[in-house]
């Protein structure tokens, strides 16, 4: 619904959608993203930390909370503050949010044009992939 409106130039019927969808659905990482980027050209790049923050509170031991800071950090292009969030966190992830941290994580290395890294990390992720699936 949010999308029909932006596309009908009814900017701020389909922002009120996507705050109403994230209210309802905050973990859900494709409405976090979707609003997060709106209310970063609504109101700025401290409302939508105001948010995580929030999150932060809400749900202290969810792992989407931890992913959506990283993503978010990486958005910002703060790339040492992903690793060090996810390096903080991720040992404790669930394999689903693990493999996630992992592709964020490899991204964070290409932009740095740090091939190495990224291969490194991407070999963690296929050695994880490889042991849960094992295990099925």
């Amino acid at each position: 619904l949010a999308d029909r409106h932006y596309r009908l130039n009814e900017e701020e019927q389909g922002f009120a959608q996507l705050e109403s969808a994230f209210r309802n659905a905050p973990l859900d990482s494709l409405i976090t993203q979707n609003y997060f980027r709106q209310l970063l050209m609504v109101s700025g790049d401290k409302a939508v930390l105001k948010e995580i923050a929030s999150l932060k509170e809400k749900f202290p031991k969810e792992p989407q909370v931890v992913l959506t800071e990283a993503w978010w950090l990486f958005e910002l292009k703060r790339y040492a503050e992903v690793e060090k969030v996810l390096a903080k966190a991720m040992d404790s992830f669930p394999q689903s949010e693990r493999m996630s941290a992992y592709l964020l994580l490899s991204d964070v290395y290409s932009q740095q044009k740090k091939p190495d890294a990224a291969r490194t990390v991407l070999e963690g992720y296929l050695r994880d992939s490889r042991q849960s699936a094992s295990f099925c």
